[in-house]
């Protein structure tokens, strides 16, 4: 691929990237309002019994007529926001597409390629994590504070509680923010170094006291806290997917340094797996597959020994620049 078509594919997955971002803030905003409408229409739905909303004259003007409305109002914006769900797939699977052309080019460095993909499932990883959990609290919470301005004066008691419920709501929200944000960068790295940052990690790995761990930590030399960042989520990933796949007991892990080099060594006892049947597709090992990508984003080095019922070792060599 010549670099003029490279550079028009780049800002052609530019130009969706943004469609993309533009799209889900309208489903945040579309979400929100059926928040909105679906508490006004339970209200207004509750101050008829059932009897007086099937039968009763009213049922066709008046204030049932504020009911129906509602609920109409309601069906419009679910279409709405099936309709930005479906736009936001399509682009999705464009922005998909072009990554894999990119990532096929013989003529485009490797590191690239796999750094264009990292990107891109960074990206994805981050919207998901605001859309599915901080965002949608937020907007729980615009509609309670909508409902205690509609019955603060009628109903004080309720609107009591519902304050109450909507002050955990939000500081949920805060801690799941603060946790958006360590995930981008474990500011723990910082405050505490990275021999501690790593005691923590086995410390929250095993908090439930499930393993047997035996571990060596040096502190090492090295300035560059991107390098050290991605480190310790390689190492946290590999720590994730034995926690979730390796069904173990004993965890052996190394971090050291060799002359100009980081080297991290991982050990489990468990189930064990054929490491020569690992896809870039597959589900289960997608963690893994992160772990490779981030190896050699990192000009390292990694080797995997596995075998069903065997256990599993990871070798991994990231130079320090």
């Amino acid at each position: 691929m010549n670099e003029s078509s490279k550079m028009k594919l780049q800002n052609l997955l530019s130009d969706f990237q943004s469609k993309a971002g533009e799209i889900s803030l309208k489903q945040e905003e579309c979400h929100k309002e059926i928040i909105r409408i679906s508490k006004l229409y339970e209200t207004l739905k509750n101050q008829y019994t059932e009897y007086e909303y099937v039968f009763s004259p009213r049922s066709k003007k008046g204030e049932n007529e504020e009911v129906e409305y509602c609920r109409g109002q309601l069906e419009d914006l679910q279409t709405e926001y099936d309709s930005l769900q479906e736009q936001y797939d399509k682009i999705n699977e464009n922005i998909e597409m072009i990554v894999e052309v990119l990532a096929s080019d013989t003529n485009t460095n490797p590191a690239n390629t796999l750094g264009l993909k990292y990107l891109e499932q960074e990206r994805q990883r981050i919207a998901r994590d605001l859309h599915d959990a901080a965002l949608q609290n937020i907007a729980y919470i615009i509609s309670k504070m909508d409902s205690c301005l509609q019955n603060i004066d009628t109903n004080p008691v309720q609107t009591k509680m519902e304050l109450s419920i909507a002050k955990q709501s939000l500081s949920d929200s805060a801690d799941e923010i603060r946790g958006i944000i360590y995930n981008l960068r474990p500011m723990v790295i910082d405050n505490i170094g990275m021999e501690s940052a790593l005691h923590k990690l086995l410390e929250l790995l095993n908090e439930s006291e499930d393993y047997f761990i035996d571990s060596h930590i040096d502190e090492i030399t090295c300035s560059d806290q991107l390098i050290l960042t991605s480190v310790y989520r390689i190492i946290e990933e590999c720590f994730q997917n034995i926690k979730k796949h390796a069904e173990a007991y004993c965890i052996h892990f190394i971090f050291q340094q060799q002359s100009n080099q980081i080297y991290i060594y991982i050990e489990d006892d468990g189930k064990g797996f054929d490491p020569t049947k690992i896809e870039l597709n597959d589900g289960f090992h997608f963690g893994l597959n992160m772990v490779k990508e981030r190896v050699a984003l990192l000009s390292g080095s990694i080797q995997i020994d596995s075998a069903y019922n065997a256990g599993t070792r990871i070798k991994i060599l990231i130079p320090i620049i």
